[in-house]
């Protein structure tokens, strides 16, 4: 099965771009995959690149308020216990 390229392009020539119903199968495919391939492309520039750029915002105000506040020192994950002097190394739950 060869695809003879003269008559696509031939296809495409006589074509009535305006009364979609007289098309050919290779231009409706090809206006097909445009219409499939705008979709996404429209949507990303007219609803996904706002929400990237709030969210890219938030990320850079959290960032930034991290850096202004000190960090609350946390206590390490062992501890020595001093309470009674045994000296043993235990974590913050358990008692000596």
């Amino acid at each position: 099965m060869a695809i003879n390229f003269n008559q696509i392009a031939d296809d495409f020539k006589r074509t009535n771009w305006k009364n979609p119903g007289t098309w050919t199968m290779a231009p409706k495919i090809v206006v097909l995959l445009l219409v499939l391939a705008a979709i996404p492309v429209g949507g990303y520039f007219g609803v996904w690149a706002g929400q990237i750029e709030e969210l890219d915002r938030g990320i850079a105000k959290k960032a930034v308020s991290r850096r202004i506040t000190s960090p609350k020192r946390r206590r390490p994950s062992t501890w020595t216990c001093t309470s009674n002097s045994c000296g043993r190394s235990t974590p913050n739950s358990a008692p000596c």
